[in-house]
C-alpha cells in the first residue's frame, strides 16, 4: 500500500506563516520539539460546503415527509435499524 508524506512544520513556523496556511489547501503536520502534536487540515470550499449543507436540509426534509407519510418517528426508525442490524449479525 502506498503512503503518502504530510508535510511537517514547527509551532513557530506554523504561527508565524499561518495566514499563508488559511489561504492554502494543503494538510500539515504541525510538531514541537520534532514530535507531533497536531493536525492542521483545511476546510474545503466555503461555497461547497454551503451547497452541501443545502442539499443535506433538503434531505433531512425529504425524510420527514416520507416518515410522516408513513406515521413514524426518527425514534422508531432508529429503533428498527438497530433490530435489523442485530438480527442481521445473528444470520
Amino acid at each position: 500500500m502506498s503512503q503518502t508524506s504530510i508535510p511537517t512544520i514547527s509551532t513557530q513556523e506554523f504561527r508565524a506563516e499561518l495566514a499563508r496556511f488559511l489561504d492554502s489547501s494543503e494538510t500539515l503536520a504541525i510538531t514541537r520539539h520534532g514530535q507531533i502534536i497536531g493536525y492542521y487540515i483545511p476546510a474545503r470550499d466555503p461555497q461547497k460546503l454551503r451547497e452541501e449543507l443545502r442539499q443535506f436540509e433538503a434531505s433531512a426534509e425529504r425524510l420527514r415527509g416520507l416518515l410522516e407519510d408513513v406515521n413514524t418517528t426518527e425514534d422508531e426508525l432508529v429503533e428498527e435499524f438497530k433490530v435489523a442490524r442485530a438480527l442481521g449479525r445473528r444470520g
